[in-house]
């Protein structure tokens, strides 16, 4: 009776344990990976200025944050300006650079109507604004630093380019 009582208990007992899950860790796990790009983006209010008549030797200029910069980048950037072009008149041309006979540049400022920054030549960048938060706007101005004479009197043109570029 004893043998066939053990014999009972342990059927029983394999029965019951080919139903138990046998527990163990964690073999997978989920992580959730998230990416924010450095997405950079400015316009610029005004993309005209017109200096007018000007006389010899003078600095006429934009109202200070005449050129507002609405900034929609996701990252710190910095804002360069670029004289693209040398003075373009026509038949006859200012030349770039200090005030000179038929010669003339401008100078920009943040804000300020400083005119500190000098754009002194011609395809190079300068920098206007450094670290210019995410998504805060700024502004600048120009102003022209004209020829101490001149020789012809055609309008003269110049091509300013406004760049953001991720701040390092």
């Amino acid at each position: 009776m004893k043998r066939r009582l053990l014999i009972m208990v342990a059927t029983a007992m394999l029965a019951v344990s080919a139903f138990v899950v046998p527990m163990s860790a964690a073999t997978t796990q989920d992580i959730t990976v998230t990416a924010t790009p450095s997405f950079i983006s400015i316009v610029v209010d005004n993309l005209t200025m017109d200096f007018g008549a000007v006389a010899a030797s003078s600095t006429p200029n934009s109202t200070t944050d005449y050129f507002t910069i609405t900034n929609s980048s996701t990252v710190i950037t910095d804002i360069t300006l670029t004289a693209l072009t040398g003075w373009d008149g026509g038949a006859n041309d200012w030349s770039w650079g200090a005030a000179g006979e038929d010669t003339g540049k401008l100078a920009a400022s943040a804000g300020t109507g400083s005119y500190d920054t000098d754009i002194a030549a011609v395809d190079t960048p300068y920098e206007i604004i450094d670290s210019l938060a995410a998504t805060t706007n700024d502004s600048f101005e120009l102003q022209l630093v004209a020829p101490s004479s001149f020789t012809y009197g055609n309008e003269q043109t110049v091509v300013v380019r406004v760049t953001s570029a991720a701040h390092v």
